[in-house]
């Protein structure tokens, strides 16, 4: 699980190396995140040309 000001390692051709949680989503009082594929295909998905 992933909490707010944890530093991640990316694995991606963005060019960013660490990045930091600054905000976790789904409710006023929740506390961790969790990783999901379902993002990271999404984006590798809407990066790549038609």
């Amino acid at each position: 699980m992933i909490q707010e000001q944890t530093m991640l390692n990316v694995a991606d051709n963005s060019g960013a190396r660490r990045v930091m949680c600054i905000k976790v989503l789904g409710g006023s009082h929740r506390r961790y995140a969790r990783r999901r594929r379902h993002h990271q295909d999404h984006h590798q998905r809407s990066n790549s040309a038609w």
